[in-house]
């Protein structure tokens, strides 16, 4: 992570925001009336037709059908439609450390359909991240995180938009911290397909009210080291970028993911992260 100015983290943001205007244009939209079938517009030819770059649409995944994909070459994860409207999504990551346990998260995201008309489909979700940490801020060993979320997406294979909003729930050994309603999860992302091949992906992560901590460590006036935990309250956005290729069964993500801070005290900071993800549906 490096500190940029102001400029440069505003001209990120006002790329993904054109790229999703692009996206939502009526003239988009509206040429697919003439060439799809209004019952089947939900119904997507892409292996991943339920999921954006890292974040999911509205879409189920689709009874009987199962995906496996892998994030960075770290994170596997599964996919399985339960029924129609409900789905399920488990995956892992484990990072090594100098300790003897490496950093673990376990994410879990069951998913269900709420409402499905032609081209709109409205879902509720409860995505829960378990992580497992022996250097956990404030000496936690674990912490959890639960957002109940509801997602909208409207459009076709050819071109949709999805938007949702959710609000995250934490708790740190057990006990719920911090339940803030300032505290949201604000989504917004589009698809397009370019060509039978290939679709341009965006989507963009708005967390208002997202509280930094910091482990700060300083010397008593009798040289012995002292910790103490520093919060700081900011804006952070995560907006990702980037292309899908995929065939019948194999979809492979190539993207730019990049993690923003607006900090009212310190400076805004941005940093820019590779995505690379294959899935193989069966």
């Amino acid at each position: 992570m490096f500190n940029v100015s102001r400029t440069c983290v505003r001209s990120v943001l006002f790329a993904a925001l054109i790229t999703l205007a692009t996206l939502g244009h009526p003239g988009l939209v509206a040429a697919q009336s003439t060439s799809v079938n209004t019952d089947t517009l939900n119904v997507s030819d892409d292996p991943q037709g339920n999921r954006n770059v890292l974040r999911p649409t509205a879409r189920p995944i689709g009874a009987g059908d199962v995906y496996v994909s892998l994030l960075n070459l770290l994170f596997p994860q599964v996919g399985v439609g339960l029924t129609d409207d409900l789905s399920l999504e488990i995956g892992a990551f484990a990072a090594p450390t100098e300790d003897s346990y490496p950093d673990l998260a376990v994410h879990i995201r069951p998913s269900l359909r709420i409402h499905r008309r032609a081209s709109v489909d409205v879902s509720i979700d409860a995505t829960t991240i378990i992580t497992k940490s022996d250097a956990f801020f404030g000496g936690h060993d674990w912490s959890m995180e639960m957002r109940p979320r509801l997602l909208l997406t409207a459009g076709s294979d050819r071109a949709s938009l999805t938007a949702g909003i959710g609000v995250p729930l934490i708790a740190e050994d057990g006990e719920v911290t911090s339940i803030t309603t300032s505290y949201l999860d604000i989504l917004a992302a589009g698809q397009v397909r370019l060509f039978p091949w290939m679709k341009l992906i965006t989507e963009t992560n708005i967390l208002p009210g997202y509280r930094e901590r910091f482990l700060l460590f300083g010397f008593t006036s009798s040289g012995r080291v002292q910790a103490a935990n520093f919060e700081n309250e900011t804006t952070r956005v995560l907006t990702a970028n980037g292309f899908r290729f995929y065939g019948d069964s194999f979809s492979a993500d190539v993207a730019v993911e990049a993690d923003v801070f607006f900090d009212p005290v310190l400076e805004d900071e941005l940093s820019l992260a590779p995505v690379l993800r294959f899935a193989y549906r069966f």
